[in-house]
């Protein structure tokens, strides 16, 4: 039986074959299927358009082009300037606020510092208010990627509870931190630093850094005047850098006693007040955000965004023309140099240099530059 059903099976493929046209040179039989030629599926494709009736340049879909042009350049905006070069920024990235006690928020600037940007990528956090003494070490209120400089509240101030002043350095920033002032006075406390980064744009010299806090029961002109008056010494003595002096100023304002300083912070800082303020000699340095405030706080967090571009970036490059020779005055020198008689002005040369002199002196006004 199962040679018969062979014997009918293989009548059938023959039939096939001999109804389909195809020759058995073509195909192929394996295991019931058919295996063909290269030059069949070659039969099978529609033929290429002769060269002349090809197009030189393609075709151009001017819908799909106008609904999808593509965006030249960079996106604008001082965030996103920061956002590109935030270990370069050409004024520090500032985060300031009056935290009232640090210690019970250290656990919260960690998380802040690892997973916010805003706090990663600050080159300065300043902080009042610290409520810190010299019983606090700084392995307490050490953070990860910063070093910290702090000015602790003081038995001289006659304080016994609240003060204290302290500013982080990002360590990607700048490692050349230098103390100048560290002042801790019932009408004011002030800590003063100067840096010079790692990227530093030509025209400063170095930035100097000062983080303030005056109490609401102080006297605010002898706090502006003293505050005026160190920062005075800091202009004298670094006249090119930039002086930020930032910090919670309750009601004490330098818009007298430093009139040449400019003020950044325009967003309300406690409730609707704006009491911590940023003072600087660089007209339009920064814009400033406000943050939610770190734990029970009452004071916002302020992030001031650098929105000072450096002096190479803003002026335009200046064009220098420059005379060039060329291969028509190298060829005159050489045929001026080739017909010179040179033993005329041998006998009257008294020296070589007068023999040079002479020598030259003819070619110098005839030597034509492009």
């Amino acid at each position: 039986m199962v040679k018969v059903l062979c014997i009918l099976l293989c009548l059938f493929v023959l039939l096939s074959d001999l109804c389909s046209g195809l020759r058995p040179e073509d195909h192929t039989q394996q295991h019931g299927g058919f295996v063909y030629t290269r030059n069949e599926l070659l039969r099978l494709r529609p033929p290429p358009p002769p060269p002349s009736s090809r197009p030189l340049m393609p075709t151009v879909n001017t819908k799909q082009d106008a609904s999808k042009k593509r965006k030249r350049g960079r996106r604008g905006g001082v965030k996103n300037r920061l956002r590109r070069r935030p270990a370069k920024p050409p004024l520090p990235s500032v985060v300031f606020a009056n935290v009232q006690s640090l210690y019970n928020k250290i656990d919260e600037l960690h998380a802040k510092c690892r997973y916010d940007s805003v706090y990663r990528e600050a080159c300065v956090m300043a902080f009042c208010e610290t409520w810190l003494d010299s019983t606090r070490p700084d392995d307490d209120i050490i953070l990860d990627g910063f070093t910290v400089y702090r000015s602790d509240r003081t038995k001289e101030s006659g304080k016994t509870r609240g003060g204290g002043l302290c500013i982080y350095i990002n360590n990607r920033w700048c490692s050349n931190v230098k103390i100048h002032t560290t002042l801790c006075s019932p009408n004011l406390e002030l800590l003063t630093l100067s840096v010079r980064p790692f990227y530093l744009p030509r025209e400063f010299s170095n930035i100097v850094l000062c983080c303030v806090y005056v109490p609401p029961s102080a006297d605010a002109l002898a706090a502006a005047d003293t505050i005026a008056s160190y920062m005075q010494s800091m202009l004298l003595r670094y006249p090119d850098a930039p002086v930020f002096v930032m910090g919670d100023f309750n009601s004490c304002t330098l818009d007298t006693a430093l009139p040449s300083f400019h003020q950044y912070v325009h967003v309300p800082t406690r409730n609707n007040k704006t009491i911590d303020l940023c003072y600087g000699n660089i007209p339009s340095a920064y814009s400033a955000r406000a943050h939610p405030p770190l734990g029970r706080a009452d004071h916002n967090v302020i992030n001031l965004i650098p929105a000072y571009r450096q002096l190479l970036k803003r002026v335009k490059p200046t064009k220098v023309n420059v005379r060039q020779w060329t291969q028509d005055a190298t060829m005159q020198l050489q045929g001026s140099l080739a017909c010179t008689d040179w033993g005329v002005f041998a006998p009257d040369s008294v020296n070589l240099n007068e023999h040079a002199l002479r020598t030259t002196l003819p070619f110098a006004w005839t030597l034509p530059f492009q």
